[in-house]
């Protein structure tokens, strides 16, 4: 499966990439998690996410899901940044499969509140 917009140093679409690794970095510090914690619960190596988050390495889409999965985080808040600014241009853009990702989000976020909250 292909990977994420252009390699580094390619002009505006080496930016694409380090805009969406600050994005990815961002919402791992917004949800206090290390880079440890989130490459153990997205099954993706430290090395490997450190690169996407520098933007010296493109994710594949399947890495993007997981990221925004495990960041309970719409996948266009990755890809088009949370003013709305294009960051990256993925085939998961398309409304549908964004319809899903909030929804998925959603079912994640029930999830962990009822484990937080215990047995009923």
């Amino acid at each position: 499966m292909p990977g994420l917009g252009e390699g580094p140093g390619e002009g505006a679409r080496g930016q694409g990439l380090r805009r969406l690794g600050a994005a990815i970095r961002t919402r791992r510090a917004r949800e206090r998690l290390s880079i440890e914690d989130l490459s153990d619960l997205v099954a993706i190596g430290t090395d490997r996410l450190d690169a996407i988050e520098a933007g010296r390495t493109r994710p594949t889409e399947v890495e993007l899901w997981s990221l925004a999965i495990a960041l309970q985080v719409p996948m266009h808040i990755l890809t088009q940044g949370e003013g709305g600014e294009h960051v990256a241009r993925t085939a998961a853009d398309s409304p549908a499969i964004l319809d899903l990702s909030d929804r998925l989000c959603d079912v994640v976020r029930r999830m962990s509140t009822r484990e937080e909250d215990g047995p009923a």
